[in-house]
């Protein structure tokens, strides 16, 4: 069993004290639904305590979060905790850092790139020191918080006095150079998983498709779907190909075949071992631009628009590319098939809180980028 280890006057002093208080978690949607278990809402936060090797690099991280999200309306703050993300293990490490807290009169929706306006007028230092984390294990969820983290003094929250409770680590240092990683969620974005990468089906240039690349933010309704591909021959016959679209993948009905079939039984050249994978939707493909880059190829399909209609969230759809290859031995073309992937259109819901982050290598940062609806998830104590 793992320990969080203290400095000795919060661990004499505080932790009694704590032991009595009672919590609560923001976003309160991580108390029941595990990030990334329904949609492609996991956010592992890493900017709060980072860590880098070689050089001292200094990081930030602010999140605001709604008060109509805090399942209390007055308490007086005593402690913070927070915790791992699930299939995560991390190293134990300390980390010197600077925590502040804020009742702010910013909504989270409102929140800017400068850390010091998102604050309320007052601004605690309620952790300054040598912070020390535990290692973690990969499974299962929720993995426990880490023992609670006392404030130096406590913080008084009124919900009615404010838009929303903020928390901001400054982070100086690491002891082993890496960063510890908090459990964090986002929207609820679309995503994709492998549904059949083929190892031993390779190109005229011995590549295997297996690399993608595509933008979750818009698998939503009345977002845009894009798709990269990457590993194809610098030759230009992969200018010729077709991304196919299908509603079921492996063990599909295809004419007098079952998914996953050698493509050579529809009387097609192709290279050895290499298969069909999903059903096709309409029977037509749509080409995908190919681009030259360094010493390999990519195809990519970018901003197509999706339908605006709330009860797509949550359909399912495959797809799978075949594009032109050609034999350097023989000259002969050849049909190489792509990836097969599997789609699911998020709901776009949003949480109520923002993160404001930012890694610096020359001094605690005061701006960064407004990353809205994603915070860490956080348990306060009162």
């Amino acid at each position: 069993m793992t320990r969080l280890h203290l400095p000795i006057a919060f661990t004499c002093l505080a932790l009694p004290l704590l032991a009595q208080t009672n919590n609560f978690v923001v976003p309160s949607k991580a108390l029941t639904v595990r990030p990334g278990s329904v949609w492609y809402d996991d956010a592992p936060q890493f900017y709060g305590l980072w860590g880098s090797t070689g050089t001292t690099v200094y990081g930030r991280a602010q999140y605001l979060y709604a008060a109509s999200d805090i399942g209390v309306s007055s308490a007086l703050l005593q402690g913070f905790s927070f915790r791992s993300p699930y299939n995560y293990p991390q190293q134990a490490a300390t980390y010197t850092t600077t925590v502040q807290v804020s009742e702010s009169p910013v909504a989270p929706s409102a929140a800017v790139g400068t850390f010091a306006a998102n604050h309320g007028a007052n601004v605690t230092t309620v952790f300054s020191g040598s912070l020390n984390v535990p290692a973690t294990n990969a499974v299962p969820w929720p993995q426990a918080f880490v023992t609670p983290i006392p404030f130096a003094q406590p913080v008084s929250y009124m919900a009615a006095m404010s838009q929303s409770l903020v928390i901001d680590y400054q982070t100086s240092a690491s002891s082993n150079g890496r960063s510890w990683t908090m459990e964090g969620m986002r929207a609820e974005w679309g995503f994709n998983t492998n549904e059949h990468y083929q190892p031993n089906c390779r190109n005229s240039t011995g590549q295997a498709s297996g690399s993608w690349g595509w933008n979750p933010q818009g698998l939503i309704p009345g977002g845009y779907f894009s798709l990269y591909l990457y590993g194809y021959s610098q030759n230009g016959a992969a200018a010729n190909n077709a991304l196919f679209f299908g509603l079921s993948g492996l063990g599909s009905p295809f004419g007098p075949f079952v998914t996953p079939f050698p493509l050579a039984n529809l009387g097609v050249p192709s290279p050895a071992n290499c298969q069909w994978s999903i059903d096709i939707l309409g029977g037509a493909g749509y080409p995908m631009t190919y681009m030259s880059s360094g010493s390999s190829a990519y195809l990519y399909m970018a901003s197509v628009a999706l339908p605006n209609t709330p009860s797509f969230a949550g359909s399912i759809f495959y797809t799978q590319n075949l594009s032109l290859d050609i034999d350097p031995a023989t000259s002969a073309p050849t049909l190489f098939p792509s990836v097969a992937l599997r789609w699911a259109i998020g709901t776009g819901n949003t949480i109520p809180c923002t993160a404001v982050t930012n890694l610096s290598s020359t001094a605690i940062p005061t701006t960064g980028g407004v990353r809205q609806s994603e915070a860490a998830v956080t348990q306060f104590w009162y």
